[in-house]
């Protein structure tokens, strides 16, 4: 078995990938897919350090 990645370690350099290729046209799609399908919120499961979260937290419950 191999060892585990130490996330913790790993998360302050991880979005630092969105600067080299900032994946243009991605948060805006997420917009879009939320805005049609008329959410009323939307639940983050697993989605790494939640880079994406920040464009669809005008959706946020909290």
């Amino acid at each position: 078995m191999s060892p585990g990645v130490n996330y913790d370690r790993v998360a302050p350099g991880y979005n630092q990938r969105y600067c080299a290729s900032p994946h243009t046209g991605t948060a805006q799609a997420h917009l879009d897919l939320a805005q049609a399908s008329h959410l009323a919120s939307v639940l983050e499961v697993g989605c790494g350090t939640g880079h994406w979260l920040q464009t669809l937290k005008q959706f946020a419950a909290w």
